[in-house]
């Protein structure tokens, strides 16, 4: 990855990446606090995801960031956000050490807005809502059991969740009935609940109903406030809104009915991608 931006500019974009569209609640996130900023958003949707041990797994997520980032890069992004919790949890420091933009990912922020949101001072319980990927690595546990010693995490993996996503039945008795059934698999009294795909949050409302009384967190709130002082601490913050571009490798009429439902604040135009763009 050749890099040798001289300077980043105000007027360059926001590069974010993930998998699929879920990382467009990262775009939006970030846009409630900075709406005149572009983004130029990328969508592997085509990438087919495998179960395969911890090692494998790491080494290919950490091989796929550096092509989405490198392909953002050489669209003169001022930084990259990686949007896809796997991808943050074992690729962004490699970025960061190899990136001359600043690179941030979710783990750390969620982090922090578990540290902000409940006082562990006393034993906690923390319910993770993830992919079934990182809950057959216990990947979150691992992570939250390391910053918080002597809490107790339930990791559940919900598969049935993206399609009630895709079938566009948030807000509905079949969204609350399908998280009851994942809600069921971790006590009743946990202290919070993170969301741990980008995708979850379209169905804050369900968890809300469920857990109606505890902090239900989606990291993207954090990142978005880090990449605002990011920005503006490199005085980067753009003055005036451009329309975004988002990528998908998918099929651009299905990505842009899902972009026109998540991206509240900006324009944008979805451009279509060959799967093969990597190898080239």
């Amino acid at each position: 990855m050749e890099q040798n931006r001289d300077k980043r500019k105000a007027t360059d974009a926001i590069g974010v990446f993930d998998y699929g569209s879920g990382g467009l609640t990262v775009v939006q996130a970030i846009a409630e606090l900075l709406p005149d900023e572009k983004f130029i958003f990328l969508a592997d949707e085509a990438k087919v995801n495998t179960k395969e041990d911890e090692n494998t797994t790491r080494m290919k997520k950490i091989e796929d960031a550096f092509q989405y980032a490198d392909f953002l890069y050489n669209r003169d992004v001022k930084m990259i956000v990686v949007a896809c919790n796997l991808m943050s949890a074992f690729a962004v420091e490699e970025l960061q050490r190899h990136m001359d933009v600043p690179v941030i990912g979710l783990v750390q922020p969620g982090v922090l807005a578990l540290k902000e949101h409940i006082d562990f001072s006393a034993e906690r319980k923390i319910g993770v809502f993830t992919t079934e990927m990182a809950a057959s690595l216990k990947l979150f546990s691992r992570i939250f059991e390391k910053a918080f010693p002597g809490i107790k995490v339930y990791e559940v993996g919900c598969p049935a969740l993206p399609k009630v996503i895709d079938d566009q039945l948030a807000g509905t008795d079949i969204a609350d009935k399908t998280v009851q059934q994942y809600a069921d698999q971790m006590p009743s009294d946990v202290d919070a609940v993170y969301l741990a795909c980008t995708r979850f949050p379209i169905l804050k409302s369900s968890f809300g109903k469920i857990f109606p009384n505890i902090p239900i967190i989606d990291p993207a709130q954090n990142l978005a406030k880090n990449v605002c002082e990011i920005l503006r601490k490199q005085n980067i913050l753009a003055k005036r809104p451009e329309a975004s571009i988002f990528y998908t490798t998918g099929k651009k009429e299905i990505f842009y009915k899902v972009s026109e439902q998540l991206i509240k604040t900006n324009a944008f135009s979805v451009e279509q991608l060959d799967e093969t763009v990597w190898k080239k």
